[in-house]
């Protein structure tokens, strides 16, 4: 079950890394393309609690400085990518931690 979970977090990965693409080129540097696919897959797999502010405020930041260093693009570009992708990845990882969380009770026969 571990392998299957570590598989689909890596297909989530790769498909918001695929998109992001579409939207802003990477540099050119090698070792930098390597870092950001590092990068994006921290990002991307976060785990976000309900009224969890320090999370959500530090994965801006974290993802503004993403899209600053890894990506090339006039200010415009990289902006609106943040303010695209990044409700969409919250969304995303607290839906996953939320459900998550409930097949974990169900599961258990626990109560929350």
């Amino acid at each position: 079950m571990d392998i299957l979970a570590l598989l689909l977090q890596y297909a989530y990965v790769s498909v918001f890394f695929v998109i992001l693409l579409s939207f802003l080129p990477l540099r050119k540097n090698r070792i930098l393309r390597v870092l950001a696919y590092a990068a994006a897959y921290l990002f991307s797999v976060t785990t976000i609690y309900s009224n969890d502010l320090a999370n959500l405020l530090g994965m801006l930041l974290g993802f503004c400085a993403y899209v600053i260093v890894f990506h090339c693009g006039r200010w415009v570009e990289k902006l609106t990518t943040v303010l695209i992708f990044y409700p969409t990845v919250i969304a995303v990882n607290y839906l996953e931690e939320a459900t998550g969380r409930r097949l974990f009770f169900r599961n258990n026969e626990c109560t929350f």
